[in-house]
């Protein structure tokens, strides 16, 4: 009795809300709006079947809608449908779009049986496979009642979406909705048509003024294609992707919608301030939204909203920069002005509909369309006369140019008229300088004869002083025999063909005098000089005997004082000399200097003894003192141990060179010998040769360079 009960109170239930619900079809040519008579309960959980659904508490949680639009909050929705046909012909539903209705489910009840048993559901949805599909109009059309069926049908719908949870429900016949989607189909078409014609048309345009800002308003027409059509539930692509992460390519569109903005208007001149605001909804829309669409926690619903206001935000802020330009006096922005303008109230009526604030038809569904395709055939007009006034500003800037070009012709033939008299008077003036310049020329050139008649001359008498100073310097067998031709080297190179340094050896019983000497200046004066200081030591240790370093200087520089009168003129030349006297019979030798110092080697030690501070020559010794007074300090060193030794003149060590262009200085050139050592006497002079060319690199010699090299050793 309680089933029976039960079952009866269900069926009034039923009989109650059909009467008052049901949605009667009653003319082939109308279709109805049956979003007002749909009841809907909302699945929180997602886990209602039909069989709960058909529970009395179910039945009792439907509401009822009585607008236009259907709208929820959960991603799974039941919708109960009550439909009674009063045609001669099949009665269809139309349950959304490919927008909205990702998976359907539609139950019918059993023809033959009770009214509490259906068929098995019907399997609808964009994502659903097409194959097979129940209906001629696609995966969002059914029938819901055949032909002659007159009786009351209470049909269930089960939706599971997670885009705007809106839906509107058409009811009609097959004629009814073949012009439905007949007209649908041909606006569609239109649209894309006309925007793959701009996309055509200023393809030809860029490729003709290589313009970027066509690429950029080409790329963004393809974009708004795509966007309009998914948007309106007209998909041009059926890949789940889209669908899953509608974030990440919707947004792309916006990219080049900004970079449209930018370059038509300008915005980088004319409103800085402007396009970053722009470049901030862009960035949230292309960057952010997709990101967090990408994160596996994300609410695909909740990030709907949002998307739709930073869109309108985006759309309004274009349209409010395209008015501000305008009305500061840029005249391409009215067109762009005008174009946002009906893409926006397109955009506004198309949300105003779907949001139950105005009805919702044919026209407010499709509006969209409407709006942004007019906004292309404007914004197509807006690069037209873009491209016409930059064709008008080129052949202004050419007829301007052409103006130019005659006002300086004829200055420029003023002018050459000008300086053809100019030239006319300095052609006269150049024949008689011609005249001149030839008697000039023909003096030059017995001048040339006669200098170079000189200058060989001259190479010839400095030739000869060469070989002059070559044969001074030409050592004795006996010296050689005396020191052994493997214990000494000269490193001795010149700054030019004659030298200001010289060295000298000469023997005087069992004792070897040994000097380095640097005469001043180089050259021709140098090579005079020395001359004069071989003579004049040839005098002192020859044929004096004198053999005490410190006494050969000093007589030295009483010669050359002497000789050069320096006291009664103002010659100041003298010489910087490093001397000393080889005594193997007393196992000792003597050095005495004039500025140029003493390096020697003993017992694995680089040690070197500074010289005096006094030339030889040249100046004054010092207070007090006459210049037969001795300021030269003869030094004795032992040869008990083997020893070798360096005298040299400054030339080594003021060499300019290395990375950072300075002297070679004396540390360095005692470095170097003391690195040398292991070498025997001739690897030395070569390796010393070598590092002072390295050195030296490709800067200038600077002065003569002058290294004597000599080993003693008593032992052997």
């Amino acid at each position: 009795m309680k089933i029976t009960a039960l079952l009866i109170s269900f069926l009034c239930f039923c009989h109650f809300t059909a009467a008052q619900d049901t949605i009667f079809v009653k003319e082939k040519r109308k279709l109805l709006l049956g979003s007002k008579n749909v009841q809907f309960l909302e699945d929180e959980s997602g886990r209602l079947t039909l069989h709960d659904i058909l529970t009395p508490s179910s039945q009792q949680k439907f509401k009822q809608n009585h607008k236009g639009v259907v709208r929820y909050n959960t991603p799974v929705v039941w919708f109960k449908i009550t439909v009674q046909n009063r045609l001669d012909e099949d009665v269809w539903l139309e349950i959304g779009d490919s927008f909205g209705v990702w998976y359907a489910d539609f139950y019918a009840p059993l023809i033959s049986d009770s009214l509490l048993k259906y068929a098995s559901p019907k399997l609808l949805g964009a994502l659903r496979p097409t194959k097979g599909r129940a209906s001629a109009f696609g995966n969002y059309c059914i029938r819901i009642v055949r032909a002659n069926d007159t009786g009351t049908k209470v049909l269930y719908l089960r939706v599971l979406g997670k885009f705007p949870h809106v839906h509107s429900f058409h009811v009609g016949s097959v004629y009814a909705f073949s012009r439905y989607f007949r007209m649908f189909d041909y606006l569609v078409a239109g649209f894309v048509i006309l925007i793959l014609s701009m996309v055509v048309y200023n393809s030809f345009i860029w490729y003709a003024t290589k313009d970027k800002v066509y690429v950029y308003y080409i790329l963004a027409l393809l974009g708004i294609m795509f966007n309009i059509t998914f948007d309106s539930g007209y998909s041009l692509f059926s890949h789940r992707f889209f669908w899953d992460y509608f974030f990440v390519w919707h947004g792309i569109a916006f990219y080049f919608i900004y970079l449209f903005a930018v370059h038509y208007l300008d915005l980088q001149q004319a409103a800085p301030k402007v396009r970053l605001w722009l470049l901030l909804l862009m960035l949230i829309l292309v960057v952010v939204f997709p990101c967090l669409n990408l994160l596996p926690l994300s609410n695909f619903t909740s990030l709907l909203i949002p998307y739709q206001l930073f869109i309108i935000l985006f759309y309004f802020s274009l349209l409010v920069c395209g008015i501000y330009l305008w009305f500061k006096g840029y005249k391409k922005a009215r067109f762009y002005t005008l174009g946002w303008g009906f893409a926006i109230t397109g955009v506004f009526i198309f949300i105003a509909s779907v949001n139950n604030i105005i009805p919702i038809n044919v026209f407010t569904q499709q509006i969209m369309y409407v709006g942004f395709g007019v906004e292309a055939l404007i914004f197509g007009l807006a690069l037209g006369d873009r491209l016409n006034s930059l064709k008008k500003e080129k052949e202004f800037a050419q007829a301007t140019n052409l103006a130019l070009v005659r006002e300086q012709k004829e200055v420029l033939e003023q002018k050459v008229e000008e300086r053809t008299r100019e030239i006319q008077n300095q052609k006269e003036e150049l024949e008689t300088q011609a005249e001149e310049l030839s008697e000039i020329h023909s003096a030059l050139r017995k001048a040339y004869r006669d200098i170079h008649e000189k200058n060989e001359h001259l190479n010839a008498s400095i030739d000869y002083a060469q070989t002059i100073q070559s044969a001074a310097l030409s050592l004795d067998k006996k010296v050689v025999n005396m020191l052994g031709e493997d214990n000494f080297f000269i490193f001795f190179n010149p700054l030019e063909k004659v030298s200001g340094d010289f060295y000298y050896f000469q023997q005087v019983g069992e004792k070897l005098v040994v000097a380095a000497v640097d005469c001043t200046g180089h050259g021709i004066p140098g090579a005079l000089m020395s001359m004069i200081g071989i003579e004049v030591m040839n005098e002192i240790i020859r044929t004096e005997q004198v053999t005490a370093p410190d006494v050969i200087l000093t007589k030295l520089h009483t010669h050359i004082w002497n000789t050069l009168k320096q006291e009664d003129t103002n010659n100041r030349d003298g010489m910087d000399i490093a001397l000393v006297t080889i005594d193997k019979t007393n196992k000792k030798l003597c050095y005495a200097g004039a500025k140029n110092h003493l390096v020697y080697y003993q017992n694995k030690q680089i040690e070197h003894i500074k010289a005096s501070r006094y030339s030889v020559g040249g100046n004054q010794i010092g207070e007090g003192q006459t210049n037969n007074d001795s300021v030269f300090i003869s030094h004795e060193i032992s040869l008990e141990q083997p020893t070798t030794f360096y005298l040299f003149s400054d030339g080594l060590q003021d060499q300019f060179g290395g990375r950072n262009d300075k002297k070679f200085t004396p540390g360095r050139l005692r470095e170097l010998l003391k690195e040398v050592q292991p070498l025997s006497l001739a690897k030395q002079k070569k390796t010393i040769a070598q590092t002072i060319k390295d050195w030296q690199g490709d800067k200038a010699q600077v002065d003569d360079m002058l290294l004597i090299g000599i080993k003693v050793d008593i032992s052997k």
